[in-house]
């Protein structure tokens, strides 16, 4: 069986950023999208309910961007200079 880190660069070296956080319950349905798992804790305690957690990563080369084409590149660049710009108040 062919495994997938076969298929991988031998410089390989994941990095995890969290994209999404959800917690939703099974029996009434409240969903909650941030500290989900003080939530559910809390959701459980209260009600006895059972309660779904779903988290999602983007993993990725930490050399990732170096393999982009220069128009991608910039086109990143842009989009980040827009939300610093936001971020600031500029």
């Amino acid at each position: 069986m062919v495994d997938a880190s076969d298929h991988l660069p031998s410089e390989f070296t994941p990095v995890e950023e969290g994209m999404f956080e959800k917690a939703e319950c099974g029996d009434c349905g409240a969903k909650k999208f941030e500290n989900v798992r003080v939530w559910a804790h809390e959701h459980v305690r209260g009600t006895g309910h059972a309660v779904q957690l779903h988290y999602g990563y983007d993993v990725r080369d930490e050399h990732w961007e170096s393999r982009l084409p220069y128009e991608r590149v910039a086109e990143i660049e842009e989009l980040r200079g827009s939300d610093r710009r936001k971020s600031t108040g500029s």
